[in-house]
Order: structure tokens, then sequence, then C-alpha cells
């Protein structure tokens, strides 16, 4: 039982990490239908089902949180600020018992301790927000904002660097991804350096050139 738990935790945390990887393979056979659909119509339907796909998936991974992690960081001695320091929403916390301070902070300070990889990862995002102006902390990103901060990126990037420079959410995000993968604006260019205290290495994602195409 307390593997189930583990797994419903684990599972949400690399979802965090890489939340493109949900579903990948239902998705990547969407993708391909876009691509040879003929019809806008068609193209739209097709994206819409993309959506609710991943959105889909999200829940389920949410509601296996919801429903085991706060048994499981009991058992094993894991307090609320570590999954805040994960990434982790507070409120959804909240939803799955756990009790938090009114001001606990979402994000408490990292470890101060450095890797090549962090190093890597903090060279790549600072060269991103260089490119591009900081949208300041809203509690409602829109998925044209979004749009509109990737498309202006001309470094390779991942949702995590999407997600740091907009503070839009992981899903709205991912989404706008997912679109611009579709209509064929933005590449995928295999895993970037590792993120985060777990190691995982997100996948890479570059704008296309549109001039090169269209000489």
């Amino acid at each position: 039982m307390s593997d189930t738990k583990e797994h419903a935790v684990r599972t949400y945390l690399d979802f965090l990490e890489n939340p493109e990887a949900v579903d990948r393979g239902s998705i990547a056979e969407l993708e391909n239908q876009f691509s040879v659909a003929g019809s806008p119509i068609v193209k739209l339907r097709v994206l819409a089902e993309i959506d609710r796909v991943r959105r889909a998936g999200r829940a389920a991974l949410e509601d296996g949180f919801i429903r085991d992690a706060s048994a499981w960081a009991a058992e094993n001695r894991i307090p609320p600020s570590a999954f805040l320091a994960l990434g982790v929403d507070q409120e959804l916390l909240a939803k799955a018992g756990f009790e938090l301070p009114p001001t606990q902070p979402r994000h408490p300070g990292a470890n101060k301790s450095s890797s090549k990889s962090s190093k890597e990862t903090a060279n790549r995002s600072a060269i991103l927000s260089n490119q591009v102006e900081r949208k300041p902390r809203a509690k409602s990103v829109t998925s044209e904002t979004v749009e509109t901060l990737i498309l202006a990126t001309t470094e390779p990037f991942s949702v995590r660097d999407i997600v740091d420079m907009s503070q839009a959410t992981n899903a709205t995000v991912s989404r706008v991804v997912g679109w611009l993968v579709a209509a064929q604006r933005v590449e995928k260019i295999g895993l970037l350096a590792p993120q985060g205290s777990r190691g995982i290495a997100p996948s890479g994602y570059r704008v296309k050139n549109t001039r090169t195409h269209n000489a």
C-alpha cells in the first residue's frame, strides 16, 4: 500500500518536472494527425483533443496526489515545505490535507550548493530572461501572453524555463507549447541539462526560423 502511495507522489512530481511527458504517446499521435490534416476545422478539433488529453492526464495525477500524498508524507516524515520547494502548488497541498502556515512561502530558499547541471540551467534561464522582458507575477497569465513570450525567444528552452519567466502555470505553458509544436512553429530538440534537485533532464524546444522556411 505504501508503494502505491509513493507511486502517486512520484508520478505527480515527475509531471511537475516534465509536464509534456504525460500521455506522450497519445499526444504524439494527435500531433501527427494535425500535421496531415487538410481542413482547418479538422485541425481545430485535433487541437481541442490535445488540450483535453493533457487536462485529463494532469487531473488524474492531481487526484492521485491529493489521495495519497499526506499519508505518505506522514509515514516518511516529509514536511509540506519540501513539496513547496519542488514546485507543488500550495492550494493542491491544502486539498491533499496538509496543514500550512498562512504565511508559508511557495518557494522556500533552495540549497546553495551548486553543480554543473544547475549552473547550465541558470545560464540558460539568464539568457532567456535577457531576451524577453520578464512578466510581472499575476494571478492569471493568458495563453496568448505565453505564446508571445515563447515566439520571442531565440535560445533553446524547456517548459520550466517559460513557467519561471512568465509566472504562468505548468498546464498553461505545456498547452501552448503543444499547440506551437503541432502548428510547426516550435520544434523538439531533445533533452536539456537536468533541472531541479531531482536531476530530471527536461525536453528541450526551439522556435523555428520562419524566415528560413519562407526563403
